[in-house]
């Protein structure tokens, strides 16, 4: 009996180890992307075409919750700068989608966006949107499929969706 349960156990560890690499390559493939995106930005700021933005924390997955923290910088002018917190659990996201920016398509209202301004005041919306500031590359098709490959492995099902540059 003892060995049954050890065999046990080592297939559950085995399956936890599997997916927790999973997980890392789904936060790897997220983050290597946003730092070219950041490079990208800092090398390019009159041709991009979107708002500006500093990396606080790259996409990070804890407990089941992806998450992204960046300082955004909008193009108007005039505006001031404010921290904007992404967070969703992943058993919410329903494809990964691009319509100029790659954004992960979820449940109603699973998406938590908290924004802090320059003076410290916050605000906290909901939505079924999770931008994810990818926007730059062009004909990445590939990367929604890298992305879905990723999140099946480490065990959720996200499909591809509509895909326009």
């Amino acid at each position: 009996m003892n060995y049954i349960k050890l065999i046990f156990t080592i297939i559950v560890l085995s399956y936890n180890l599997s997916s927790f690499s999973q997980i890392s390559e789904i936060e790897k493939i997220l983050n290597d992307k946003l730092e070219k995106e950041a490079d990208f930005i800092k090398k390019h700021s009159k041709e991009y075409y979107g708002d500006q933005f500093e990396i606080i924390q790259g996409f990070h997955i804890q407990n089941d919750t992806l998450s992204l923290e960046i300082k955004i910088k909008p193009k108007e002018a005039g505006s001031t700068y404010f921290i904007e917190k992404r967070e969703v659990s992943i058993h919410d996201i329903q494809s990964i989608e691009k319509d100029i920016n790659i954004l992960f398509v979820t449940e109603s209202n699973a998406v938590k966006i908290t924004r802090t301004d320059k003076q410290k005041h916050i605000k906290t919306y909901y939505s079924d949107l999770f931008f994810t500031c990818l926007s730059a590359e062009k004909s990445n098709e590939y990367l929604g499929d890298e992305l879905v490959e990723a999140f099946k492995k480490a065990g959720y099902t996200v499909r591809k969706g509509e895909w326009w540059d």
